[in-house]
């Protein structure tokens, strides 16, 4: 079994994981497209999935860094055409009050996804499983973007995807 399956079978085992996971509103985020050709579900799964292996690694609050991975961008619109302005500054506090409504957080949660912009947003994390949230999102997003610009210009272009160069 590959590595990435096993260890996103793994954090499904976790009834607190797996309720999120398993909600109809979380699969919703496969319906919008995030970083170049990436659905947002695919995204934050690919954060949980760093998130989870980084804080099991370093004896963390794997359950709590995993639920703020996957919820970290938990909101329902295309941001390249919709939402507020400066999306970057303000979608944390939006993924913020969707999952509070949906979901119970704890302090470690709550922080990860309000705070997981910093340096873009002014107040750095408070725990090491929000910084872990932080870098991971990062990191992912610019694998999401690096495979995207791998695919040639002109089929980007007949895609109509807005073109990065």
């Amino acid at each position: 079994m590959k590595r990435k399956q096993k260890r996103y079978d793994d954090m499904f085992r976790h009834p607190e994981i797996r309720e999120i996971l398993a909600s109809e509103d979380f699969q919703r985020l496969g319906l919008y497209t995030h970083h170049g050709r990436v659905t947002r579900k695919d995204h934050c799964l690919a954060v949980a999935g760093m998130v989870y292996a980084m804080a099991r690694r370093r004896r963390l609050d794997y359950i709590s860094a995993t639920r703020a991975a996957l919820l970290h961008d938990f909101f329902f619109y295309n941001w390249r055409t919709e939402g507020p302005r400066l999306h970057g500054l303000r979608h944390p506090a939006l993924a913020f009050e969707n999952a509070r409504t949906r979901f119970t957080l704890n302090s470690i949660e709550e922080d990860a996804i309000v705070r997981h912009m910093w340096p873009l947003t002014p107040r750095p994390p408070r725990y090491a499983e929000s910084y872990l949230v932080c870098m991971a999102d990062k990191a992912v997003a610019l694998g999401d973007y690096s495979r995207f610009l791998r695919i040639p210009r002109r089929r980007r272009a007949a895609l109509g995807v807005i073109n990065y160069h």
